[in-house]
């Protein structure tokens, strides 16, 4: 009998724990009720999804990132045109002097994917290489000067170091003038004829 109470008494301080613990549970819930899930925000419609670039043998990376066509703002006709004149500024500097955007494609779906097509036309080599105008005592000299030299791939920065080239050597020898760079682009043989002219300072000219 004692036993029996014994175990009776354990049975009824469990019942009571587990309903102190269940009360202390269900008043967490109804305290602290849970918040609803988030709305995301619509996303713009009129938004710029997707840019690609395409065509072959093109310098993808340094094409993307004269882009003004950003993923995720709006798409604008400004920006695309931006976007032509320094693509087709980006292909130049690389030798490419008779590239060409061939298509600017715009499909709306969830947004704006635009796609630029470009022929890049291959790289332009240099031909002649002359440079004028200077006294006729240093010219025979002066035609061995430049560095950019016929066969080489185009680079307009190549023509620029020249251009300081010829210049210096001039003035190391007493003739201080401008030098300027022209050249001639021929887009059937997908040449460049350069040439290098000294001109002479006007306060000397007028001498």
């Amino acid at each position: 009998m004692r036993a029996f109470t014994i175990l009776a008494a354990s049975i009824l301080a469990i019942a009571a724990a587990v309903a102190v613990m269940r009360g202390r549970v269900l008043g967490e819930v109804e305290a602290e009720p849970s918040a609803p899930p988030a709305l995301a925000a619509p996303s713009d419609p009129n938004a710029v999804a997707s840019v690609r670039i395409l065509g072959s043998n093109l310098p993808v990376a340094a094409l993307e990132r004269s882009l003004s066509t950003r993923v995720g703002v709006p798409l604008r006709e400004e920006d695309i045109a931006r976007d032509r004149a320094a693509m087709l500024a980006t292909l130049e500097a690389r030798g490419h002097l008779g590239a060409s955007i061939t298509d600017v494609r715009v499909t709306w779906s969830n947004g704006a994917h635009v796609a630029y097509e470009i022929d890049a036309a291959g790289v332009y080599t240099v031909d002649v290489v002359l440079v004028v105008g200077a006294p006729p005592r240093l010219a025979t000299e002066l035609a061995n000067v430049p560095t950019l030299l016929r066969g080489q791939p185009w680079q307009p920065e190549r023509a620029a170091e020249n251009v300081t080239l010829v210049r210096d050597w001039l003035a190391h020898r007493g003739v201080h003038g401008e030098v300027i760079a022209r050249r001639t682009v021929d887009h059937v043989r997908h040449t460049v004829d350069v040439t290098f002219e000294y001109r002479v300072p006007p306060k000397m000219a007028a001498r």
